[in-house]
């Protein structure tokens, strides 16, 4: 299901979030993190979980090199990306 981390799923993610909990969890700070890494309750254990809002979005880059060519379908997939909405030019 889209947005839902499944208890069984905890191993699966990225070890930069587990070490911003575990961080956290010793009282070395804060930390923003994507909300369904502490979906499950033993993903919350003595943390104090907030909600943002509003909402943040990220903004995202495709990222190649410049002396590589693009083959067809990667460089359709950036002009579809590039046209969509709300997309900031370079």
């Amino acid at each position: 299901m889209v947005g839902h981390w499944d208890e069984n799923q905890s191993a699966q993610k990225p070890e930069q979030t587990v070490h911003q909990q575990r961080m956290v969890a010793a009282g070395l700070g804060y930390s923003i993190i994507p909300r369904m890494a502490v979906e499950a309750p033993r993903d919350r254990e003595g943390l104090h979980v907030s909600s943002l809002a509003p909402l943040l979005h990220r903004q995202l880059a495709v990222v190649m090199r410049q002396d590589k060519i693009l083959s067809k379908g990667i460089a359709e997939l950036v002009k579809l990306l590039q046209r969509a909405p709300s997309c900031p030019r370079d």
